[in-house]
């Protein structure tokens, strides 16, 4: 793989992972803070078939948000849990300390 691939691949990959964070957002298994506007989780797994059936909708209605994965609607379903994994619990200006 060249260097221009490889960073296209790279560039693809956070935008896949974007497009699944946004649909976990939207279904409210992830929240946005409205002020500092970090994405965080606070474990609201039960959202998670929210996700899901958007994500699907979106892949079978070639929805132009998912155009990135063509079609593969096993990598955003995949994604929809994976992003989840790399957000943290609270957003930064929640923090206290």
């Amino acid at each position: 793989m060249g260097l221009f691939n490889f960073f296209k691949k790279l560039h693809n990959n956070g935008v896949r992972d974007q497009v699944a964070i946004d649909i976990n957002v939207q279904a409210g298994s992830l929240q946005k803070c409205p002020i500092c506007q970090d994405v965080f989780d606070r474990e609201h797994t039960e959202h998670l078939p929210d996700a899901e059936k958007e994500a699907v909708r979106r892949i079978e209605t070639n929805d132009p948000s998912v155009a990135c994965f063509d079609g593969d609607r096993e990598d955003l379903l995949k994604r929809i849990h994976e992003v989840r994994k790399h957000v943290p619990y609270e957003c930064t200006c929640m923090h206290s300390d």
